[in-house]
């Protein structure tokens, strides 16, 4: 693998917001790609295979985070891709959900999963230690 290669970061969340606040947070060292949505973003991952992915748990249509987690998990072209899981469920709906509790539940989790909002600082240490060489 080329060590020089620019590493790819998929954004998979309904939120303008979020989305442009991972893109400049993380847009100077890595390429960014976005989806808007669950089904937008499992055929982007398809298709391109990128090294991570940022992940949304709520999102409109039909497929939310939890669905696309584990369709992505499920298949061999990206079961290998980290995915760092992103969500207000915890302050929305006043639970602690976690990953232990997702890959309880679902039989698969995020490398990662954090409450929003998430510190710049934060989200650039987590991606460079998920995207170490």
């Amino acid at each position: 693998m080329n060590k020089n290669r620019i590493k790819t970061i998929l954004i998979v969340d309904d939120d303008q917001d979020w989305r442009d606040f991972a893109s400049t947070a993380l847009g100077q060292d890595y390429s960014i790609q976005i989806a808007t949505n669950g089904d937008d973003g499992l055929k982007t991952a398809e298709k391109s295979t990128p090294d991570l992915i940022l992940l949304d748990v709520m999102m409109p249509g039909s497929k939310d985070g939890f669905a696309v987690l584990c369709l992505l998990k499920q298949n061999p072209e990206t079961a290998k891709i980290p995915i760092i899981m992103f969500s207000e469920i915890n302050s929305i709906m006043n639970t602690s959900f976690n990953k232990e509790e997702l890959e309880q539940y679902l039989n698969e989790a995020p490398s990662i999963f954090l409450e929003k909002p998430v510190p710049p600082q934060v989200l650039i240490d987590t991606v460079e230690s998920l995207l170490k060489d």
